[in-house]
């Protein structure tokens, strides 16, 4: 897809935007990003300065760990996970947000060995991810939880810090 776009036209990219369907387009203009080198802005249209500044807040005191996140996950509190995660993990919020909001679990469960959490804040944070009106089926949360008892945590720990020094580049 990225040597589709990057060989294409202004004129055919935006055509190609226009006809993918709506979950597609998100990819297309990330790989688009990634050709121009441009830096991608969070598009959830979520404000994480509160949340932020809460993440702070627990950080000065010292009570930023996998407690408060666990607390903040299962109150399905989005922006203040996140935040939190990306305080622990020195993954930008952006590039967490982007990577959890897709369409597949293992963002969480790298990040999550990264950063040694256990199973049961991992598991709140996919029940997190989905929203609170959505429950996953209990074969993608067993299979969730055999990968990420694979996941060796150095593997994890090398993806983390590739997300690391792209988000720096």
């Amino acid at each position: 897809m990225r040597d589709l776009l990057a060989g294409s036209i202004d004129i055919v990219r935006r055509r190609l935007f226009e006809v993918v369907k709506p979950g597609r387009q998100a990819d297309i203009k990330r790989a688009m990003s990634e050709i121009s080198g441009e830096a991608e802005p969070v598009e959830s249209g979520r404000d994480f300065v509160p949340a932020q500044r809460t993440i702070l807040a627990l950080h000065h005191a010292g009570e930023l760990n996998q407690s408060a996140l666990l607390g903040f996950a299962k109150a399905h509190r989005y922006e203040e996970s996140i935040a939190a995660l990306s305080a622990m993990s020195a993954v930008k919020i952006a590039t967490l947000d982007r990577r959890i909001m897709g369409d597949r679990h293992d963002p969480i469960l790298i990040v999550g060995k990264a950063v040694g959490l256990e199973w049961a804040t991992v598991r709140a944070l996919i029940l997190l991810r989905l929203g609170p009106n959505r429950v996953p089926s209990p074969a993608d949360i067993e299979s969730a939880r055999v990968n990420f008892g694979r996941l060796m945590p150095s593997t994890a720990e090398r993806v983390v810090s590739f997300w690391q020094t792209r988000q720096s580049a």
